[in-house]
């Protein structure tokens, strides 16, 4: 069965339905209602047997409609996203910046999809160039073979607003700094709340100076483009503005503000606020060092396990974002964790036999491996529509730099053939030597018809630790300039 319409037909022809009886059964399967499909299965054996057909082969008939209720389509969609399935497929080949540039800003509402879409860039190749107040647009554009981060994708930042900042910048030039901009632009539609986070998601950073300094000194500069807008509001007239310096007084006065010159953040209080303005990390990632070793370990994803079956085992690389301890009736603790990884967000289930030992390890905020089971239970009359929440209650949890320096399986290393030259590979020679370890190294050559794997020897065993792929991603880039 591969239709929907196959399923009315054979309900139909099997067991006598009438072509409405037969949409209301293609309905409750679609729904998966387990009390209308119970009242369904009994009609339907009523009718086989009007036909002579035995229970067991109606039963068996239902089983298989049942069955692909969990994959069924109607024909005429599936023709149309067959067509829809093409055309992205040979956008997405032929012009993978704008293709991926066009998809994230269509998913601009949704945190989660605009993350996932970014490291999909990554996996491609494919730049993507982080807020710029001076090269941005309200939705992801594209600007000398790279994505740039679309403005309106930065939370308390509205699409008119940026508008605002567009135009202003089109029409005059690029802003030169805080103090200009807040004198150019309208601060009733440019709120000082907006400015904040243009400045932790890291906007701002073309102006040269630190995130902490803009942010220390937003509340002179909010003030100056104030006082300039009233008094253009007044007839006030500078000497400048009569000149044609219009909005760009104050600068032009070289006011200065001595907050900007403040150090700026440490790194984990710089990727915070980042985060909080995004919804994620974009300059960088703790999982993203770790990157190259994920499909070695053979783990799930979060975006994967929003499909899977409640009970299904997964393993999982994870970033603990939050932390909700409990206690049980017993008195012991527990907690539930939001979670992140380069695909997704989701929730871990932390029981008290899990948990008490994973205190010490989620207090070093390190990467963790997670081993658990699918854990979710859908609501009575919950919609089916939209993705589900990934779940998962865990059973173990340990460091994941602990469970990539104790797995075994082989390291694969995909290089050109153009590096098969014994420059190159005594460069490789030495790098393998320093990152020792217990892990094989498997060489794939990408040959101009084939590619030809080499198993090199134990003596060329690594731990392929985040410094290691580092060095190795240096030593190939000579030639990805190259080519």
């Amino acid at each position: 069965i591969v239709y929907q319409e196959q399923v009315m037909s054979t309900a139909r022809v099997i067991a006598n339905y009438s072509l409405g009886a037969a949409d209301l059964l293609r309905r409750a399967m679609g729904k998966k209602n387990a009390e209308e499909m119970a009242k369904q299965r009994k009609r339907f054996l009523e009718g086989a047997r009007e036909n002579s057909i035995p229970d067991k082969t109606a039963n068996e008939i239902f089983d298989l409609m049942e069955k692909f209720a969990e994959y069924g389509f109607n024909k005429s969609h599936s023709a149309a996203y067959a067509l829809i399935s093409y055309y992205t497929a040979y956008l997405k080949a032929h012009f993978p910046v704008e293709f991926m540039a066009a998809l994230i800003s269509s998913e601009l509402a949704d945190t989660d999809k605009v993350f996932k879409y970014i490291n999909a860039c990554r996996d491609m190749d494919v730049k993507v160039l982080p807020p710029d107040i001076n090269v941005g647009r309200p939705r992801f554009s594209v600007r000398d073979g790279a994505v740039v981060f679309g403005l309106s994708g930065i939370k308390n930042v509205g699409e008119e607003a940026v508008n605002e900042i567009v135009e202003e910048r089109d029409q005059n030039g690029p802003y030169r700094d805080l103090v200009d901009l807040c004198c150019r632009v309208n601060l009733r539609r440019v709120t000082k709340r907006m400015l904040e986070y243009l400045i932790k998601a890291g906007a701002m950073d073309c102006f040269g100076r630190s995130r902490a300094g803009l942010l220390a000194g937003l509340d002179k500069a909010h003030a100056l483009g104030q006082r300039q807008a009233k008094e253009k509001q007044s007839g006030m007239l500078s000497m400048l503005d009569m000149l044609g310096s219009s909005g760009q007084a104050a600068n032009s006065l070289n006011v200065t503000v001595e907050e900007f010159a403040a150090e700026e953040w440490p790194d984990e209080e710089k990727l915070r606020l980042e985060k909080e303005a995004l919804g994620f990390f974009l300059s960088s990632h703790p999982l993203l060092a770790w990157r190259h070793e994920l499909p070695r370990l053979r783990l799930n994803t979060l975006d994967e396990c929003r499909e899977m079956a409640n009970g299904t085992e997964v393993r999982l690389a994870l970033l603990f974002t939050a932390v909700k301890e409990y206690v049980t009736k017993k008195g012991d603790k527990m907690a539930f964790v939001n979670a992140e990884d380069l695909t997704a967000t989701g929730e871990v289930t932390l029981l008290p036999n899990v948990y008490l030992p994973a205190r010490e390890l989620i207090a070093q905020d390190q990467p963790l491996l997670v081993t658990g089971r699918i854990d979710v239970r859908e609501e009575p009359g919950q919609s089916e529509e939209g993705p589900r929440q990934a779940k998962v209650l865990a059973e173990s949890v340990t460091l994941l730099s602990a469970a990539v320096a104790g797995n075994t399986e082989p390291v694969p290393l995909q290089i050109p053939a153009e590096l098969c030259r014994d420059e190159y590979l005594d460069q490789l020679k030495g790098l393998l030597a320093r990152y020792k370890g217990g892990s094989p190294v498997y060489l794939s050559v990408d040959l101009k018809d084939s590619v030809c794997t080499l198993k090199l020897s134990p003596q060329y065993s690594v731990n392929p630790t985040p410094e290691f792929w580092k060095q190795i991603d240096k030593w190939r880039g000579p030639l990805a300039a190259a080519q």
